[in-house]
């Protein structure tokens, strides 16, 4: 508890060094917006920020173990900043991110907006050579960060009934994913260790036939992942009750299982990509592009929601 309280603080001093620095240097440009993105704690903005309205991306719900007198502090000047017309915008992939952040910080004005990342990616057409994997497999991709909500656990336990099925991991999961010492898994199982590198993702996503995400139920945040998928045109399988899973199903780019279900994974493997998964594909492409989201972005401005 004491090192997590000193990493803590530590991470909060960074912070809040951080706004005042951006503070200080805004005049120098006339800026009357202020962004900040990567999980920013939109509070320390508040706590530090000036005379200025702050556009603030978060990809996680609040984190609720603030200090007592810390919250205090930021409801003051939550009232202070409202009465003076200033103030902070937050901007959130779901829902209920932006619900937690509502109650969190009153004086926030927030805005759900669609997930953002999709870049049209061609595939490497002779991935599979490269990583040693059969042209006749087929192969699932087990790919990204490892977090504690993500539940691999299923999609092992999957696999091991799933004949046929070879699984591709990679990415940071790999440095923290327990895989049991069976006959079976080292011969279906392959594993490229480490932080892959934009070469290595290539060729990951480019031998896949899907892609699995797999999260316990309530996951909110961002998928980086089903980004990736959407980009390199590959069919997800995504796990129910999760911010991904509901991209998932409204754009049709794949299907959706019950989390922590071994047998409905199975199913959700087994059913392949959607029809019309083509026509499906390039809408969700369009739709969560990068540009797509900054035009919506764009138009809260000129419309004055996000500035005064």
């Amino acid at each position: 508890g004491t090192v997590r309280g000193f990493r803590g603080l530590v991470s909060s001093s960074a912070a809040l060094m951080a706004v005042r620095e951006a503070t200080r240097r805004a005049p120098l440009s006339d800026a009357s917006v202020l962004m900040l993105t990567s999980d920013f704690d939109p509070r320390f903005a508040m706590l530090g920020g000036g005379g200025r309205r702050w556009l603030v991306t978060c990809f996680r719900p609040p984190d609720l173990r603030w200090p007592e007198l810390l919250n205090r502090i930021v409801g003051s000047r939550c009232l202070v900043r409202q009465r003076d017309g200033v103030g902070v915008v937050i901007s959130a992939p779901s829902e209920a991110i932006g619900e937690g952040w509502r109650s969190e910080v009153p004086a926030a004005e927030v805005h759900e907006l669609p997930l953002a990342g999709v870049r049209v990616t061609p595939r490497v057409t002779d991935a599979r050579r490269s990583l040693g994997l059969a042209d006749d497999w087929k192969v699932a991709l087990l790919f990204g960060s490892y977090e504690t909500e993500r539940d691999s656990e299923t999609v092992l336990a999957t696999l091991s009934s799933a004949d046929g099925w070879h699984l591709l991991v990679g990415g940071q999961l790999t440095e923290n994913l327990e895989i049991p010492d069976l006959p079976w898994v080292k011969e279906r199982v392959h594993v490229i260790p480490g932080r892959a590198s934009n070469a290595t993702r290539d060729l990951l996503y480019s031998a896949s036939d899907l892609v699995v995400l797999s999260f316990k139920e309530g996951y909110e945040r961002n998928s980086g992942t089903l980004m990736d998928a959407i980009s390199y045109g590959v069919p997800v399988v995504c796990s129910r009750g999760s911010a991904a899973s509901r991209v998932v199903e409204e754009f049709g780019v794949g299907e959706t299982f019950a989390a922590s279900d071994p047998d409905d994974l199975a199913r959700a493997m087994m059913a392949g990509a959607p029809e019309g998964f083509a026509e499906r594909l390039a809408i969700a492409r369009q739709q969560l592009s990068n540009e797509s989201v900054a035009a919506t972005l764009l138009a809260y401005l000129l419309k004055g929601e996000l500035a005064r």
